[in-house]
């Protein structure tokens, strides 16, 4: 990849009460963590033209939470998530693909990821219960030469550079 045509990473964050939500449900967990809440769309070697998804419509789009699951990372590292179900997600994701981005993760599983260093067991899903989720904004950012997308441990360094663009 090269700076001169960088990639593309997008992604979606979440409403402050689902943040805060999600926040309880880590606490409840013994997870100490204040890395950013958000499910990745697609980070991308490949820049494709997009168009940022206005906030209302994201409003108006569903998500909710399907079950916990665990990735293994690198090094050995198990990363928790929370497993989501979004037609906006899957469909975003497939659009994108579909002009040409290129990315290590087909299929795409969308999800928020809660510990980056799991220790334990696979959480029951009867802690999602009442959970609501809400989405808040898409990021768009170009990627360039040296991001996270680039390194050789990617999962643990979220560190982001390029042009960012949060669609109001």
């Amino acid at each position: 990849m090269s700076s001169e045509h960088p990639g593309i990473y997008i992604s979606v964050d979440y409403s402050n009460s689902t943040v805060k939500d999600i926040r309880k449900l880590q606490n409840k967990l013994k997870i100490k963590s204040d890395h950013d809440l958000h499910t990745t769309i697609v980070h991308s070697t490949v820049p494709v033209a997009v168009i940022p998804t206005p906030r209302s419509k994201l409003k108006m789009e569903r998500v909710r939470p399907l079950r916990f699951h665990i990735f293994d990372g690198k090094k050995g590292f198990k990363i928790l998530v929370l497993i989501v179900d979004s037609r906006f997600l899957t469909s975003r994701f497939d659009d994108i693909h579909s002009k040409g981005a290129v990315t290590d993760f087909i299929p795409y599983i969308p999800h928020i990821t809660l510990d980056y260093r799991w220790e334990g067991t696979l959480p029951s899903d009867d802690l999602l219960k009442g959970l609501e989720l809400e989405f808040r904004s898409e990021t768009i950012e170009a990627m360039s030469e040296g991001s996270w997308l680039s390194t050789e441990d990617s999962t643990y360094n979220p560190s982001i550079t390029g042009n960012l663009w949060t669609h109001l």
